[in-house]
């Protein structure tokens, strides 16, 4: 696609005569356009806006000059005609000062029109190296109006750059034919489709680990095989493993846990927030056909058949003393509970069965944290995709702007597996792996291995949408009215403190507590009064007849009189001892339905009600 810079050099020293005979030192336009320079081959600065989570300081402003030679250097040597001026701000401050360089661009374009270069704005001239008397295209600084390539991090920026209209739809880069069409295979379709916004797309995501959200309840495998029952299944779910939870915890075995997790750890619940009472069953879900999407209706938490069931295995085993919240150093669970990814398993080693509870979610947070764009403003937006390719393509480009200069700012040498390592030396030279393009593309950090991006890889094509990102990216891109957001505000203030009173109420519950409460659902406390009521007269009735049966009993004359009274009695006693249990039944159950009451009370209440009709409505014009 482009000419070596051997070749360029060589075709401008075959235009010396004309210089000569021309003013000075400098080829005019038209002895450059005779000598076939094509309009991609002219020179061309361009700006290239990132953060850096680095101490910005003298050490640092010396190292990154020099990195920017060497990625200039790299560009001159593979065929580019394109130089970058690299801006690094401190993250902190980035989105700040990002945003008043668009402010003054936009200023700047009211005088002078946009930056884009078109073929008669280039510098279409070549200046003579007085060293090697070579002539060399002359790049030119980056002009008032123009930024080119920039980083963004979090979905709100990235609403905030595309409807300011500082960012450049890249579509048409990629039909048909278009090198650049191969991001697609590079990134995963569900991810480049994310950075769709007005039916465009507008950046381009950084490969990265795209979610740390999976559960999954780990199994020790030694314990299990000494203490089981059972043989091990691939097909043996949580609720399976109650007794034997239970049967370690009555072992008392040193140093041994049971049953390591939280109220919080339901299987196949999926939050709109952990503190949140709007949840969705990953088992109801189903497809829409229209969208050919997964939808997961939300729900009230109290209202799933998971919550229930898993409340009542967790205050089961709560009950026995089974229980803890967290492992303490030096203990060992039996089972446990962890919230992590693939990657993050592999730790735990093979000494445990595994089962997942909660696939792996990419939620906004994670979905939108590493993106490049080409800039509205940009002087050429070809040559800036060029750039933007790179840093997804090219492992030497995109190791150069992460990590400096090879045996300067880091230094390659092979561990113990035969692995090629980086360690990063103390020169000030630092930058986040997240801003700088395509994670595959470079070493994950010292001491770690490119072959860690394998497991990384096939993590990704694991991970599953948020049900609630696009609930999520609709409150954050404003898409919601301000009316219906201040009703959610207003709704989820209410029912806060009924979220607290509920928990507390669970919390407080013990095992036969909970199941009697749940057993209780169809009752309210006037019905169990109205029942305990008649149970009550039923039993009168019945003491009245074993009282008179007494009395007949003692009244008998006769042995056969006896023995007729003593069965009356006999009888009675019976019927009586069957009446009492029923009402000590309704009298007992009487507490828990005046618990569940004080919960349904709030559960069912109008601004619960508004709350999840909001969430509902809202979710249906997104999903």
């Amino acid at each position: 696609m482009k000419k070596r810079l051997a070749c360029l050099a060589l075709a401008v020293l075959m235009l010396l005569p004309l210089v000569l005979s021309s003013c000075g030192d400098e080829l005019t336009p038209e002895e450059i356009a005779n000598a076939n320079f094509q309009e991609a081959e002219k020179a061309l600065t361009l700006s290239l806006w990132l953060p850096t989570d680095a101490v910005i300081d003298d050490k640092f402003n010396e190292r990154m000059s020099a990195v920017e030679a060497a990625i200039n250097d790299y560009l001159m040597s593979n065929n580019y005609s394109t130089k970058l001026d690299i801006v690094a701000v401190n993250e902190a401050e980035y989105n700040e000062k990002l945003s008043q360089r668009f402010a003054e661009i936009k200023e700047a374009e009211k005088t002078n029109g946009k930056a884009v270069v078109t073929a008669d704005k280039y510098v279409n001239h070549a200046v003579k190296n007085e060293v090697t008397g070579i002539y060399e295209m002359a790049y030119p600084s980056v002009l008032n109006t123009q930024l080119d390539i920039f980083f963004i991090g979090g979905y709100s920026n990235y609403v905030t750059y595309v409807q300011g209209g500082d960012t450049y739809a890249l579509d048409k880069f990629f039909v048909e034919g278009q090198i650049y069409q191969g991001l697609f295979k590079k990134i995963r379709g569900i991810f480049m489709d994310a950075t769709k916004m007005n039916g465009a797309y507008h950046a381009i995501p950084n490969n990265h680990v795209y979610s740390e959200s999976a559960q999954y309840v780990l199994i020790n495998k030694e314990l299990f095989e000494e203490h089981s029952d059972f043989e091990w299944s691939d097909d043996i779910d949580l609720y399976a493993l109650q007794d034997y939870i239970a049967k370690i915890g009555s072992l008392n075995l040193t140093d041994v846990v049971p049953y390591v997790g939280t109220m919080n750890d339901i299987p196949g619940v999926v939050h709109l927030d952990k503190d949140s009472m709007i949840a969705s069953s990953i088992s109801e879900a189903y497809m829409d056909n229209k969208t050919g999407k997964l939808v997961y209706t939300p729900k009230f938490l109290y209202e799933l058949d998971e919550f229930k069931k898993y409340t009542g295995f967790y205050k089961s085993l709560e009950a026995l003393s089974c229980t803890a919240d967290s492992l303490d150093e030096g203990k060992t669970a039996a089972v446990q509970v962890v919230t992590t990814n693939a990657l993050g398993l592999e730790e735990y080693g093979d000494q445990y069965y595994v089962i997942e509870t909660l696939p792996p979610f990419a939620d906004m947070e994670s979905m939108y944290s590493s993106m490049f764009a080409v800039s509205s403003h940009s002087a050429n937006y070809e040559r800036a995709m060029q750039i933007l390719y790179l840093l997804q393509d090219n492992a030497e480009f995109r190791t150069l702007l992460q990590y400096g200069v090879e045996g300067v700012d880091y230094d390659v040498f092979t561990n113990k597996n035969d692995e090629n390592v980086i360690r990063v030396n103390n020169t000030g030279y630092k930058m986040n792996l997240l801003y700088t393009g395509n994670c595959y593309r470079t070493y994950p950090e010292a001491g770690v291995p490119m072959s860690y991006w394998d497991s990384v890889k096939d993590f990704n094509y694991t991970v599953a949408i948020h049900p609630y990102l696009m609930l999520e990216c609709a409150f954050a891109q404003g898409t919601v009215s301000e009316s219906v957001m201040q009703q959610l505000n207003d709704y989820l203030a209410l029912t806060a403190e009924k979220n607290v009173l509920i928990k507390n109420a669970l919390e407080s519950m013990s095992a036969d507590d909970f199941e009697n409460v749940f057993d209780a659902v169809k009752y309210t406390v006037s019905a169990i009064d109205t029942r305990i009521s008649n149970a009550q007269s039923v039993l009168n009735t019945s003491v009245e007849s074993y009282n008179a049966a007494l009395e007949t009993l003692n009244n008998a004359a006769t042995d056969e009189e006896k023995e007729a009274a003593q069965a009356e009695v006999d009888r009675c006693k019976s019927d009586v001892d069957e009446k009492t249990a029923a009402l000590e039944k309704w009298t007992d159950l009487k507490p828990y339905v005046e618990k569940f009451q004080e919960l349904k009370t709030a559960m069912d209440s109008k601004d619960l009600d508004n709350l999840l009709k909001q969430y509902k409505t809202i979710y249906d014009s997104v999903k």
